[in-house]
């Protein structure tokens, strides 16, 4: 039996046959996943490398007052551009995850009713604004950046959206998820810098 770029070849009274070959094995990405509603989700921020230089390093930190180091991902200085680059490295990388939009994300929030506990880890906060993370997105109070300095650390979570939208989960586990343009935090911090996460459809559902 020979094989050629995953096929089968056989040789017959007809000539060369060629045979499916078995089908390889999605990649498996590096980071945490968790199922939500209809999709999976990033059960993390994540970290890939955009090609370009919008990026502030992360990695390991400490996050809110309970004083735990914890993984975090990288944050994005986000522009079109930016996001375009990194919706093609997924793409390449990591078949079938895509950078969430914003219908993505309110498609999240209905999922767990709006809650804004139920998306937030349990540490990585500061006090009184933990989450009980019964959904397993796991948001760590990350907060944002405009490059050089970070903005109230241990009080909010920042995710950003393929169609140029910005997620903000807040502190007050009384309040609700917000999505508004990006353009609106660039204006009050000058460079916003934000985190990204990936989704999918599942599988069945």
């Amino acid at each position: 039996m020979l094989t050629f770029n995953n096929k089968i070849l056989t040789v017959s009274n007809k000539g060369l046959e060629v045979e499916a070959g078995p089908t390889p094995p999605a990649p498996v990405p590096p980071f945490s996943t968790v199922q939500i509603g209809s999709t999976l989700w990033s059960a993390e921020d994540i970290q890939i490398d955009d090609n370009g230089t919008g990026i502030v390093q992360y990695n390991i930190g400490t996050v809110g007052d309970s004083g735990q180091s914890v993984t975090l991902g990288n944050t994005y200085y986000y522009t079109a551009a930016a996001a375009r680059r990194i919706a093609a490295a997924v793409a390449e990388d990591y078949p079938g995850w895509r950078l969430p939009t914003s219908s993505d994300y309110q498609s999240l929030f209905s999922a767990v009713s709006n809650s804004l506990a139920a998306l937030k880890s349990t540490v990585g906060w500061d006090t009184d604004y933990q989450g009980t993370n019964t959904s397993g997105f796991s948001a760590y109070g990350t907060s944002i950046n405009n490059g050089s300095n970070v903005f109230n650390k241990g009080n909010d979570w920042y995710g950003v959206t393929y169609d140029d939208y910005a997620v903000r989960l807040r502190g007050d586990n009384t309040r609700t998820p917000s999505v508004d343009p990006v353009s609106a935090y660039d204006q009050t911090f000058g460079t916003a810098y934000f985190q990204f996460r990936l989704v999918k459809d599942a599988e069945g559902v």
